[in-house]
């Protein structure tokens, strides 16, 4: 839903084909980062405690996965906007239309995706050692200039379609869980992470880093993890990878973090919408 709706709810802007990306990417990176943060508070999922790619985190959640939804976003909105407004897609039948599809959709969340990792992630990130927070605020900076110069080009006005108000429920259902919802009465027993000794360590992508085999206590940092162990009796079996982890109360840090981006996926939702005057739906 995220995804869908970043990708659709730019149409309405009749911008080129990369200010029409630039714009699902910086949607996606808050209305995705809502999923993200909410879903990681109440114990939906867990991440890996100790992986380098996860060391740099916002409200618990690896920056890099941020990064990684606008990144695939942008190449994706890019691939979609190419075919969908071409002649050829207008004349096509449903069995090219899908074959197309098949190919296009790997291109983009391979290929194409992989650019601003090249670009930005990669060269600050893993061989210079800089937090991931700055090749994302970088990426977010160079999406707001193209997308602020876009919309200054023409005068617009604001008129919504039904993919606004789709966005707009999907905003208002997490802000409910996140109002109404009491995280530290929350129990997650799952399929997780092995539960062991800190000593064990394993590779990771592709024997690049090394990193913790096990979820262990002494690792446990809970406002990273967004979890302890502290409602549990026993700890669990050495070697189990189904257990039961509590999860923790909000704190006023996240609070701040979540309430911006609900502004700001709000804010954007709103400002897909200003179409250009002359358009028929104005």
């Amino acid at each position: 839903m995220s995804q869908f709706c970043s990708i659709v709810l730019p149409w309405a802007t009749k911008f080129g084909a990369l200010e029409e990306a630039c714009f699902a990417a910086l949607l996606c990176t808050f209305m995705f980062g809502i999923l993200d943060a909410v879903g990681l508070k109440f114990l939906w999922w867990t991440w890996h405690n100790s992986d380098v790619l996860y060391q740099d985190r916002v409200m618990g959640v690896p920056i890099v996965s941020a990064f990684w939804i606008m990144a695939s976003t942008l190449a994706l909105s890019f691939v979609i906007r190419l075919i969908v407004r071409s002649d050829w897609f207008r004349n096509a039948n449903i069995v090219a239309v899908s074959l197309t599809a098949l190919i296009a959709g790997p291109f983009a969340t391979v290929v194409i995706m992989n650019i601003p990792f090249v670009v930005f992630y990669h060269p600050l990130v893993t061989f210079l050692g800089f937090s991931a927070a700055l090749p994302l605020f970088l990426l977010r900076l160079v999406c707001a200039i193209i997308v602020a110069r876009a919309l200054w080009a023409r005068k617009r006005k604001f008129s919504p379609d039904a993919v606004f108000y789709m966005a707009f429920v999907y905003i208002s259902i997490f802000a409910a869980v996140t109002v109404c919802g009491t995280p530290e009465a929350v129990r997650r027993t799952s399929y997780s992470q092995p539960f062991g000794a800190c000593e064990a360590t394993e590779s990771s992508f592709w024997g690049a880093f090394n990193r913790s085999q096990y979820v262990c206590p002494e690792a446990v940092n809970a406002e990273r993890d967004q979890y302890s162990f502290s409602c549990l009796d026993t700890l669990p079996v050495g070697g189990s990878n189904w257990y039961t982890v509590c999860g923790i109360p909000f704190y006023p840090t996240w609070w701040r973090d979540i309430i911006w981006y609900f502004g700001g996926g709000l804010g954007l939702v709103v400002l897909s919408q200003l179409r250009p005057v002359h358009d028929k739906r104005s």
